[in-house]
This record gives C-alpha cells, structure tokens and sequence, in this order.
C-alpha cells in the first residue's frame, strides 16, 4: 500500500514538473513571438525618449518630466551589457500574463499550442510586438490592464503566483505617472458597471469580489507613496513629478484657451510667458527654441505655469471650452492607434550618446538596425491593422450577443476598453494626442476577439467529435 502511494504522489509530481516545463516553454516561445519586430530590426526599437530613460537610470538622476522607475528598469535588466534583456523580459512579462488570460478564458484542450496561434495572429495584425520591442515604458500599459483584471477574476491562484502579479502591477504602475489615474478611474467605472449588471441584469454570477478591488486600490496607493519616497531618496524632493505643469499648460496652449488667457491678464501680471503669446505655435514642450526653454526650462517656469493653470482652471469662462475640446481631443485619440516607428536616431542624436556610453559593444548593431537605415513605411501594416481591430469589435459584439462565451471573456472585453477609452480621454488632456497611446493597449482587443472565436469553434468542434 505504502509502495502504491509513493508511485502515486511520483506520478502526480512527474505530472506537475511536465506541466511546468510546458507552461515555461510556451512563455519563452511567446517572449520570441512578441520580439518579432525588435528581431526583425536586429536591434531593440528606441525612441528620442530612450536616452533619457537609460541615462537617469544608470546615474539614479531623478527626470522632471517622467517617473525614474523605467530607467531603473533598464539598468536592472541588462547590467550595462545589451539592450537585448530589457525586451526580452518585457516580452516574457507580457507572454505571461497573456497565457493566464488565455487559460482562463480557452477551456479547452491544447491551450498551450492554441494560445501561440493566438499570439502570432496578434503580433502578426497589431502592434503589440512593436510596444514590446522598444526601450521606453509604453508596454506596460498593457501590463498594468493585464495584471490588474487577473489579480481581480483568477480563482486559483497560488500565493506565489498572487505576489508576482502585485510586484507587476505595482511596478507597471510606477513606470509611467499616467498609469495611476488610468487604472482609478478604469477600476471605479468597472466595479460601477459590475454593481449595475448586478442588479439589473440577467448575466448569471459574476465572479468579482470586494476583497480583489481592495487589494488592487491598496497596491496602487502604496505605488503612489513610492514613487514620491524614491524620489525623496535620490534627489531629495518629496513629488510624484516636477513636470506635470508643462504638460497641462501645453495641453490649454493646444485648445487655444491659453492664447486668450494671456492676452486678457497680460496688462495686469507680470508672466514672462506674456513677451511670447504671439510665438506660441510649434512643439511647444520639445524645441529648445520654443518659450518654455527659452525663458528657463521646465524647473525655472514651475511657479509661473503654476500661476497661469490657476487662473485658467478658476475662470468659467474657460469651462466650455476646456469640456468640448477634452471631448474632442479624447474621440480623436480614441480613434488615433496606428503603429509608428521613430525616425532615425543615428550619431549624436539622445538614444545614440546613452547606448555608446552604457552599452558600448552594441553601437554598431544600434546604428546598423533597421530604423537607423532604411526606417519603416508602415502605411500597409497600419490599414491592415485598423481593419483587424474594427473586425474584432464586430465580432466580440457577435460573441456576447451569441451567449456562447464564459462570463470571463465578457468582463475581460468591458475591462479592456473601460481602460482603453479612460486612457484615451487622460492621455490627450494631461499630455497631447499621439497614435502611441492606444496603440499600447488596442491590441488586447484583438487578442480578446481572436481567443474568444477559437473557443467558440473548439467548443462546436469538440461536441460534434462526442
């Protein structure tokens, strides 16, 4: 009998360790599958941004305008020696979080080899490999959706596996000062809609409990703590950031609110800003030969811009205005999601400077990559993949009218745009519209779609075999 149950509990282990192995090797086939582009460039993607991520990174230089957890990030992920394990694990954490995903909602069998086709008709029709393979934080946006609704739906997860997506999701959230106000408002409209669904609606169960909304609300209040903490540590200032004035002010010169401020109170204050109203066009925030870097830079106008935000944000005048141009600035971002690559950034540009001091022995992979050589035209890609995502919300449309998807895939789909639309209206009002935005989380869309039209058809599949 003794010899029996050792056999079993051998067995049972034997069984265990294959699955594990299965599951890692399909996260590491999945962590490939995500690098495509950056593989296809033969080198990680960079953006202007990139060097400054690398170089407050390395140095532990807090930057004004961003958050200095990214360049943390970097350092920690590749010790000065490549690039390369920064994608690569971003990949990995992406591809892990979607296989959960996709366990939870595919219940049939073959998931490991059905989540990979899944996950090559996404990379293959969406940007989500472009997010994945480029050195700036825009991936975790979809780390912070993704982590976020499995820490609020998975039932079975180990402790192990419960503290790995708190440590994602709280770093996810630290990397980029958007993510906090994204996931706010997302979780307080869903767990709305979930209360509203709950009592008036006839959609069975609804597995969401208080305690996983809790959890979530706790993590991301103890993130908002850190983020100002380590900054207190390294650079001895007590702020979630030093440049969220620039953004605003930026963000009220766009809808042309600013213009008229100024031209109204310039004859009764004394705003440097004031010998510059009539040069106000351009990129306001990055041409070192605009206002905001002519008057002093972004640390020398904070208390101006301060002063000038104030005053707009208490006149009414200016209510209208700001309400129906956030409207419109947040449908056209909304609708505002296509791939982009950024131009060339060869010598002496920002990405190049950081990469050769940091990541000496990769220069010349760096400057032979693909985007510093022939660049991408993305015009076909980006058809292709605004037909795919329009696709995918007919037919996840089709799979809820149809009720033939678990509760999950439903939730799943309401969270995902929830975040989607909420990081549309944020983005376009607190910054400005850019394609990168949406382009970081529309994916998941097609990811939904996909996954849930594979189940429909095992589901046919398997009970015509029967």
């Amino acid at each position: 009998m003794k010899g029996l149950i050792s056999f079993l509990i051998e067995m049972r282990s034997l069984k265990l360790s294959i699955s594990i192995i299965k599951d890692v090797a399909t996260n590491v086939a999945g962590m490939l599958i995500l690098n495509a582009v950056a593989f296809y460039n033969k080198f990680p993607l960079v953006y202007t941004d990139t060097g400054t991520y690398i170089g407050t990174g390395f140095s532990g230089n807090v930057p004004y305008d961003r958050t200095i957890f990214y360049g943390l990030f970097i350092k920690h992920t590749t010790h000065g020696i490549s690039p390369w394990p920064t994608t690569l694990a971003q990949g990995f954490i992406v591809s892990w979080l979607l296989f959960k995903l996709f366990k939870l909602l595919y219940n049939e069998r073959g998931n490991h080899f059905a989540y990979l086709i899944v996950l090559i008709f996404v990379t293959a029709t969406t940007g989500v490999s472009f997010n994945v393979s480029i050195l700036i934080p825009d991936i975790f946006a979809s780390i912070c959706l993704l982590a976020s609704f499995l820490l609020l739906f998975t039932v079975d997860l180990s402790r192990t596996e419960r503290i790995t997506l708190i440590v994602i999701l709280s770093y996810g959230i630290s990397v980029h000062l958007s993510h906090i106000p994204i996931l706010l408002i997302s979780l307080v409209l869903f767990y709305s809609t979930i209360l509203i669904l709950r009592k008036y609606a006839n959609i069975g169960s609804i597995p969401l409990k208080s305690d996983r909304v809790k959890m979530i609300v706790l993590t991301l209040l103890i993130t908002v703590f850190t983020i100002p903490f380590a900054n207190y540590l390294l650079d001895r200032k007590f702020e979630l950031s030093s440049g969220g004035h620039v953004f605003l002010l930026n963000h009220l010169r766009e809808i042309g609110v600013l213009k008229d401020y100024l031209k109204n109170n310039c004859e009764r204050q004394d705003y440097q800003l004031c010998n510059y109203q009539n040069n106000l066009e351009g990129d306001f925030m990055w041409d070192q030969n605009s206002p905001l870097y002519i008057t002093g830079g972004w640390i020398k106008n904070k208390e101006e811009y301060g002063r000038i935000i104030r005053g707009i944000l208490l006149s009414p005048k200016y209510y209208s205005t700001i309400i129906l141009a956030g409207a419109q600035f947040s449908f056209t971002q909304l609708i505002t999601f296509h791939s982009t690559v950024d131009v060339p950034q060869r010598k002496n540009s920002p990405p190049h400077g950081l990469i050769r001091w940091r990541f000496n022995s990769s220069e010349n992979a760096y400057l032979n990559s693909k985007q510093n050589t022939n660049g991408y035209v993305l015009a076909s890609f980006n058809f292709l993949e605004y037909l795919i995502v329009c696709i995918s919300l007919i037919l996840i449309i089709s799979l809820i009218l149809s009720r033939n998807v678990n509760p999950y895939f439903f939730f799943a789909v309401v969270w995902s745009l929830l975040f989607t639309v909420v990081s549309a209206i944020i983005c376009a009002n607190l910054s400005t519209v850019n394609a990168r935005y949406i382009n970081r989380v529309i994916w998941i869309i097609v990811f939904l779609a996909t996954t849930g039209l594979l189940q429909l058809i095992s589901q046919k599949y398997f009970q015509k075999t029967q």
